[in-house]
């Protein structure tokens, strides 16, 4: 799986693999104090697609931060083979993790 992350905060990277992407969680838990959340608020799915509209928020240096945002998720064979997510505010997501 890849695992796209838009913007240009630290975290901005297209990440491959489960070690990868094991890494890239534990940053943002790292990163936020534990305090990162996502809230499903619906899903959309056909044979290869899963669209997810969340709330995302999490706190850091004093900050809290919430944004709306949408999850693509790609899927072959019956796996999620590709994510994507597009950001509701992503200049104020940037600076967050920045």
């Amino acid at each position: 799986m890849t695992w796209h992350i838009p913007g240009r905060s630290p975290l901005s990277v297209a990440y491959r693999g489960h070690q990868e992407l094991v890494g890239f969680f534990g940053r943002v838990m790292e990163l936020s104090g534990g305090s990162f959340r996502l809230r499903i608020d619906d899903v959309l799915t056909d044979e290869s697609r899963v669209v997810v509209l969340c709330t995302v928020s999490a706190e850091r240096n004093g900050r809290t931060w919430s944004s709306p945002e949408v999850h693509a998720r790609e899927v072959a064979d019956g796996k999620a083979v590709a994510f994507r997510e597009f950001q509701g505010d992503q200049q104020t997501e940037d600076e967050l993790w920045s």
